[in-house]
Parts: C-alpha cells; structure tokens; sequence
C-alpha cells in the first residue's frame, strides 16, 4: 500500500463514507415514513453504494491525499 503524507483517511474517502451514511438514513426514513410498500434490499443497496461512488468521485482531492515518495512498503506479513 501505497506510504501518505497524513495517516486520516482522505478527502474523497470521508465523502463516500459520509454519502452512503447519509444515503442509509434517508432510505430509512423513506421506506418507514413515506413509501407505502417498503424498498427492497437491493435497490437500498444499489442507492447507497451509487451515491458513495458519486460522492467520491466528485470531491477533489485534498493537498494532503498525496503519496510520499520514496521506499516502498514492506509487504503484508513479511
């Protein structure tokens, strides 16, 4: 894995998270409170993972979310 200036997690990540967060909630509330025969799984699903992607991909990365040059990584378990 790549080494990052900063070890919080990046711009585009934490609007992907926070869109599918946000996503969950409003199906909730619009399966429970207006929807008169409930969601199913999957399009709750198919919404949330379709508005994290949006998000991600139309934030832009922050100065910070940049690779430290230099060695690379050590590999997982060695």
């Amino acid at each position: 894995m790549a080494r990052m200036q900063t070890c919080l997690p990046g711009r585009k990540v934490m609007a992907g998270g926070a869109a599918g967060a946000l996503t969950t909630i409003a199906v909730y509330l619009l399966d429970s409170l207006v929807l008169a025969a409930p969601m199913t799984a999957e399009l709750a699903s198919a919404l949330t993972v379709l508005a994290s992607f949006a998000a991600a991909y139309r934030v832009p990365p922050s100065e910070l979310d940049q690779v430290v040059p230099g060695r690379p990584p050590a590999p997982l378990g060695g």
